[in-house]
This record gives structure tokens, sequence and C-alpha cells, in this order.
């Protein structure tokens, strides 16, 4: 009994034991591929400027300040959150590259290729603009377009709408696609988020939103108008009272008529 029990419990050890193993093996193919993404190898590595691909989920934040990318293809690249103040890109590719969040201020993109390219929070347009409402429910918005050399913003639209400066806005959240262009043949987008609030302390409206038409009595025709309020009609009354004086003097005659003595016959 005792060598049975103990070989019991080296079965259940070793059964745990590859159980463990299986578990650490599937953990460490699932996290394989995304710890090889995190290592991929960067497009561009020089001077402490790292950049990465956006599909690489590589780490953000470039700092790439004054570096000279003259004419290198950066395809896709990750440039969300980098510091690109004077950088050049003259020549380049950025084609289906992520700029959000960076700082491009006084970036040369002269005849650089930005096809399909993500400006949203670059500073060329203001990622988020938020107002107040006045009394009407809608507010006029104000944005400054400020692109960096080589770049031109050709304008903005809602839907295909034109929208420019000081326009006024409804109260909710509009999303404003601006397209931008460089020398080179295509353009890029950058999408502006306005969103207009209520004013807290706004004085309610002194006039209705629905004011009801006013009812107007009609008037009542005499004919219908009730009956202790009729109009006597003397004419009427004048004809029957002629027409029985009438009938009384015939009936008065009458009996005179017929009470007169009659002739004596042997006269």
């Amino acid at each position: 009994m005792p060598a049975e029990r103990s070989a019991r419990v080296r079965s259940a050890v070793l059964r745990s034991l590859i159980g463990v193993l299986a578990g650490a093996a599937a953990v460490a193919i699932v996290a394989g591929p995304a710890s090889a993404a995190v290592v991929a190898d960067p497009v561009f590595d020089e001077g402490g400027c790292v950049i990465y691909r956006v599909t690489d989920n590589g780490p953000q934040g470039a700092q790439c300040a004054g570096v000279n990318l003259t004419g290198t293809r950066f395809g896709e690249g990750d440039f969300r959150g980098a510091n690109l103040i004077g950088a050049s890109f003259a020549g380049g590719d950025v084609q289906g590259a992520v700029f959000a969040g960076a700082n491009i201020s006084g970036a040369d993109f002269s005849g650089t290729r930005i096809v399909g390219a993500d400006f949203t929070g670059a500073g060329i347009v203001p990622a988020t603009v938020d107002v107040t409402a006045d009394a009407s429910g809608s507010a006029p918005v104000a944005f400054d377009v400020t692109p960096p050399p080589g770049l031109t913003v050709d304008g903005c639209s809602i839907v295909g709408a034109p929208v420019d400066s000081g326009q006024v806005f409804p109260i909710g959240t509009s999303n404003v696609l601006c397209t931008i262009s460089s020398s080179f043949k295509g353009t890029a987008t950058a999408v502006m988020t306005v969103n207009v609030v209520a004013s807290a302390t706004a004085t309610p409206t002194a006039t209705p939103l629905f004011t009801p038409e006013p009812v107007t009595a009609t008037p009542v025709p005499i004919a219908d108008s009730p009956s202790g309020s009729e109009t006597p009609n003397w004419l009427m009354i004048g004809g029957f009272v002629g027409g029985g004086l009438l009938v009384l003097v015939g009936i008065v005659a009458f009996v005179v008529t017929n009470r007169r003595p009659k002739p004596d016959a042997g006269a």
C-alpha cells in the first residue's frame, strides 16, 4: 500500500509539471509576435532620432528636432508625439505616416510625398476648439491655419461643405476635415474637432418656443341666438293682428245679418 500511494503521488506531481510547462509554452507562443513587433528594426535610427512604422507598435515620441531627413522614405512612419522642430523632410516620402500630436514647427516638407499622411493634432490646424454658445444656441468658431514650410492647407469642410474661420456652429460636436498638400502630387489630412457647449448662466429666452393662436369668438347670427335675446318681428305680429281683426269683423257681420227680421210673407 505505501508503495502504491507513493506512485500515485509521483504521478500527480508529474502531471502538474507537464501542465505548467504546457501553459508556459502557450504564453510564449502568444506573446512572441507582440514582443517581436516591439523590437522590430526602425526605419530610421541616427543620432537619437529613432523612427518605427505605425504597424511595428514601437515606442512613440521620436526626438528628431533639427535632424536632416531629406530624401528619406518613411512610409507609414510613426511620428506620434515626436519632436520634429526644424527637421527636414524635403524630397522625402511620408505617405501613410501619422503625425498625431507631433511638433512640426519649422519642419521642411518641400517636395515631400505626403499622400495619406495624418497631421491631426500636429499644429497645422487645432486638434480641438472648445467654445460656449450664446443665447441663440450657436457660436462663431475662429481658428488659425499654420502649415510649416512646404505644406499648404487647401481648405476645410464638413461632408463636403466648406468651413472657414469664424463660421457659426450649433451646440454639439462637429468634426472638420482639412486637406493639406505639398508641391508633390497628392494630399494629406488633419481633423479638427469643434465642441460647442451651452452656457451654464444663459438667461432663458422671454419668447416662448410655441405660442398658441388666439381664439376669436364667432358672432352668433340673430336667428340662431337664444330665445331670450330675440328681436320682435313687428311686421309678422301686425299681420297676425290684422288677420284676426278681419276674421272678427266677418263673424260680426254674419251674426248681424242673420238676426235681421225676415219680411212677412203676407205683406
